[in-house]
């Protein structure tokens, strides 16, 4: 494992602690850093502290939901490239489709193994992110 100073930053968006902590506790083995928020609005404030390297986000959020997060992410100049991954529930072609031209790197329903949650998660980080305009890895 990697010291903290040396870790990436990843931000996980969850209103479920238990899926807070899975991610973590998967990430965390991979050299990732990982804070989390509950909803739409902490997610706004955290992500501008935290500066991630990568947003795992849940499309079902309380107070504004995923789509209206990432949304309002890609508005803030800093953020408009910063990769996300989408982990949640069900992931509808129609959710597809709409979140597409928000530059997301990868849909994955839950649940997923840590083995291609971490897979998706490093191939989202390396590509940069897609960043508005473009289609999902």
């Amino acid at each position: 494992m990697l010291p903290p100073a040396e870790r990436r930053q990843a931000l996980v968006v969850d209103d479920d602690p238990s899926m807070q902590r899975w991610v973590a506790a998967v990430l965390q083995p991979a050299g990732y850093q990982v804070v989390a928020a509950a909803d739409a609005v902490s997610a706004l404030m955290l992500v501008r502290s935290s500066n991630p390297e990568v947003i795992v986000l849940d499309l079902g959020l309380p107070a504004g939901g995923g789509q209206s997060f990432l949304e309002r992410l890609r508005k803030l100049a800093s953020f408009q490239q910063t990769p996300v991954v989408v982990l949640s529930g069900k992931v509808t072609p129609l959710a597809r489709r709409q979140l597409e031209p928000l530059g997301v790197s990868s849909f994955l329903e839950k649940p997923v193994t840590p083995q291609a949650f971490v897979q998706a998660v490093r191939a989202a980080a390396a590509s940069g992110g897609g960043g508005p305009g473009t289609s999902p890895a």
